[in-house]
């Protein structure tokens, strides 16, 4: 079983996005990730600010295959 959802909220031109997957394996351990990312457009630029299981949790996507541990990203986009 995995169900994905997804909160998306918008704040004084912030927007942000949290999104949780929970999984249920047949055959490993369940569990729930969560991920985040936030931007802001100012003039012609995109300012993000993202983050991938933000709490860290120990996981495998498939048998001895470790999930992605906490991982942080951060850019800029420039439109023209």
């Amino acid at each position: 079983h995995k169900i994905v959802s997804g909160l998306a909220f918008n704040l004084k031109g912030v927007s942000a996005n949290l999104i949780s997957n929970f999984s249920k394996p047949v055959d490993r351990k369940r569990y729930i990730t969560f991920d985040l990312k936030v931007k802001k457009e100012v003039s012609d630029f995109t300012l993000a600010l993202e983050g991938i299981n933000i709490f860290n949790e120990d996981y495998q996507e498939m048998r001895d295959i470790e999930g992605s541990a906490r991982a942080i990203k951060m850019s800029i986009a420039y439109s023209f």
